[in-house]
């Protein structure tokens, strides 16, 4: 009661007070005690409101929900009977969005693939507020950073990653990625992240002594995909960038790619990031990528796939054979096929500028939009038949 009456107090010349006269089954709903209250005199011991109150009320019957000509309506929250209606467009809701300069990012394809209108609300900044505490993306470039920092030294002066790990952990350049996680707020996810780190650290270890024993010929990491003249490669007029994390090259002009991912690496198994890499890598360099993966911080693995070749590199065995996974069901070359044909759709879509949602995107087993922060945007919910049919779907599968 006592903030109802806050909020009656912050209005300047008066305030609204509203309610639905039934629940949404059609039964009567009675009116808030609260409100009685306010004109109730008798109330002593609760200040009365800052203002005078009239009492006057006004009642929309279920026959005329809204305004008719000649009531009193809220310019700012109602619609009334006889103004003119605005078509909203069809279902599914498509963003069109034209910029002067054609660009992708091949860190969105993935969400290219799974909702055109999803990667258009990330392209265009559309981030929901977090006021959480840990910041996942500043986590995430400490983790970048803290590697890239082990691959920029001497290679004459590596040792192993466990104790550059150990060791760098407080390392100014390192830290400057983050600075609050030395908070004392944020000390247990601090804990968490170097343990994590360690780990990693621990199936790097092992990968290096295999990478190193079938002569690999150097590292590459934070490097932008680009030619020798330093230009994007483009599709019709469509330009498109990428930055691998880490480029491992072998004789032959062989390559792995690598990409650092602070969560879990199997979730990302069936993305095409990495293979579009290896399609530009293919066209800008001659490189030949024979294996690609995602190394999780979350759970310490590694998730790819690779060739014969390498997979008696990257695919550890003994003690560590539970922290590769391998997908066996895909390949290099396979991926790769479906990155050029997905490289090229984005293109056509973006030179279109047309980003139509997909209700029926799937993310794993489930459904990618019953969690998406852009639900409302969409309109996702407002139509009945893509939820029947979600349902439907569900019961299927089920």
């Amino acid at each position: 009661e006592l903030l109802l009456r806050r909020l009656l107090a912050t209005a300047k010349k008066g305030a609204v007070i509203a309610r639905s006269l039934t629940d949404e089954n059609g039964r009567p709903l009675g009116e808030s005690v609260f409100v009685p209250r306010l004109f109730d005199k008798k109330q002593t011991y609760l200040s009365q409101a800052p203002f005078d109150l009239c009492g006057e009320s006004l009642v929309y019957t279920l026959a005329s929900a809204l305004p008719q000509d000649g009531d009193d309506w809220f310019a700012a929250a109602e619609i009334p009977e006889n103004l003119t209606k605005t078509e909203r467009g069809k279902f599914p809701r498509t963003a069109i969005y034209r910029p002067e300069e054609l660009t992708v990012s091949l860190s969105r394809l993935d969400d290219w693939l799974k909702c055109p209108y999803l990667y258009w609300c990330r392209k265009t900044g559309l981030y929901p507020w977090d006021d959480s505490a840990f910041d996942t993306l500043s986590a995430g470039n400490l983790n970048h950073k803290l590697w890239e920092s082990y691959w920029k030294q001497p290679e004459e002066e590596r040792g192993a990653f466990t104790g550059y790990v150990e060791t760098n952990w407080e390392n100014e350049a390192v830290r400057a990625e983050y600075p609050a996680l030395s908070s004392q707020r944020l000390k247990r996810r601090e804990t968490l992240l170097k343990q994590q780190a360690l780990s990693l650290a621990a199936l790097q270890d092992a990968i290096e002594t295999n990478a190193k024993a079938h002569g690999r010929i150097r590292v590459e990491v934070e490097t932008d995909l680009k030619d020798e003249n330093g230009c994007d490669f483009e599709i019709n007029g469509v330009k498109f960038r990428g930055k691998f994390d880490r480029l491992d090259v072998y004789p032959d002009n062989k390559a792995v790619i690598l990409d650092y991912k602070l969560g879990t690496a199997e979730k990302h198994k069936n993305d095409l990031q990495l293979a579009a890499y290896a399609y530009l890598l293919k066209k800008l360099r001659g490189l030949e990528t024979v294996g690609f993966g995602w190394l999780g911080h979350a759970d310490g693995r590694l998730c790819g796939c690779f060739t014969e070749e390498m997979q008696q590199i990257y695919v550890l065995s003994d003690k560590m054979k539970t922290k590769t996974v391998l997908c066996k069901k895909i390949t290099p070359e396979g991926q790769i096929a479906k990155a050029e044909e997905a490289l090229y759709k984005i293109a056509e879509a973006v030179r279109q500028g047309s980003f139509e949602a997909n209700y029926a995107a799937r993310e794993g087993s489930g459904s990618l939009c019953q969690n998406c922060v852009y639900q409302t945007l969409c309109r996702r919910r407002e139509d009945p038949y893509y939820s029947e049919a979600s349902e439907e779907s569900a019961e299927d599968e089920a």
